[in-house]
């Protein structure tokens, strides 16, 4: 996997709109958190431009700008906005070799997952974390540390409820990679398909949705599971799945996934319930395509770049 280069002092970060509109109020928060951080940020047109139904823009108008972002020399990193959907539509004219002649950072999550998984299938590490509305935070200022050091940040997190199922104890070393179920599900069967990346070598997968009700996720575990995806997984992080119901007699969503992973006998990796990654304010940055140790013991996680264990 190439990394991109760090981010220097002075670099252009581009802000780009690939899906649904922005409020102008979070470009501008945006760009004033890239101006502290000592970078020259580059809103283009249709992020906070012109709205073409639920979208920032037209197909051909967003896909000009995230091309003419990566196309950029000065542009060290794509900022996206705002997912929601939209991105799917970019995805036919974006060639790899945009992503791979120069590479870097593309930052997201949400329907941003897409972007994720074509960098991937080139061969180039990006960072799934906050955007546009959250990037004026703590997270924020991770994502920018992920970016100067080129690594993984390490994060060591308390269990965050007793509600959640106990997480497994264990020790999970492989690359990094997942994002947004419902955004990865609809790229199975593609070239773009993780979960098939997934089975070329050991991975520790992350997971996370919103809005998606508990029998659909389970469908999307099946979907994985009856892909091989499972196969090579050496570690799971169960992001937050936010704004769900769940019907009478039914199970909580991660307790759902609790139960699947033992009734495949899914047993032999360590997991982690409830890490703060997903459609909350507190979404920790993960870097797509790096090689990391998570550590997983007495309802405690650890997780970092796999050099730092060498």
């Amino acid at each position: 996997m190439q990394t991109p280069p760090a981010l220097k002092k002075g670099d252009k970060v581009a802000i780009v709109a690939p899906a649904s509109a922005v409020k102008a109020e979070y470009i501008e928060s945006a760009a004033e958190a890239i101006r502290r951080r000592g970078y020259e940020p580059v809103v283009f047109p249709h992020a906070g431009g012109r709205i073409a139904g639920n979208y920032s823009g037209t197909i051909e108008e967003r896909s000009e700008d995230f091309t003419a972002a990566l196309a950029d020399p000065a542009v060290r990193a794509v900022l996206c906005a705002r997912g929601g959907y939209g991105t799917v539509h970019l995805l036919p004219d974006l060639k790899p070799k945009l992503i791979t002649a120069d590479p870097k950072w593309i930052v997201g999550f949400s329907d941003i997952s897409a972007l994720h998984a074509l960098a991937l299938s080139c061969g180039v590490k990006s960072l799934h974390g906050p955007m546009a509305k959250d990037l004026d935070s703590e997270c924020g200022n991770l994502v920018f540390a992920a970016m100067e050091s080129g690594a993984q940040p390490r994060y060591k997190i308390e269990r965050g409820s007793d509600a959640l199922p106990a997480n497994r104890d264990g020790v999970g070393r492989g690359m990094l990679l997942g994002g947004n179920m419902a955004v990865l599900g609809a790229l199975c069967g593609t070239p773009l398909d993780i979960y098939a990346m997934a089975q070329e070598q050991d991975t520790i997968l992350f997971i996370e949705d919103i809005a998606e009700p508990v029998y659909k996720v389970e469908r999307m575990l099946y979907q994985i599971y009856l892909a091989g995806g499972f196969n090579t997984v050496t570690g799971l992080i169960v992001g937050r799945f936010t704004e769900y119901e769940h019907a009478e007699g039914e199970h909580p969503m991660e307790r759902m996934i609790a139960d699947f992973l033992e009734r495949h006998d899914l047993t032999d990796f360590p997991v982690v319930y409830g890490f703060p990654l997903g459609h909350i304010a507190d979404n920790h940055p993960l870097m797509e395509g790096e090689r990391i140790t998570l550590i997983v013991e007495g309802g405690k996680t650890t997780l970092y770049h796999i050099a730092d264990q060498d």
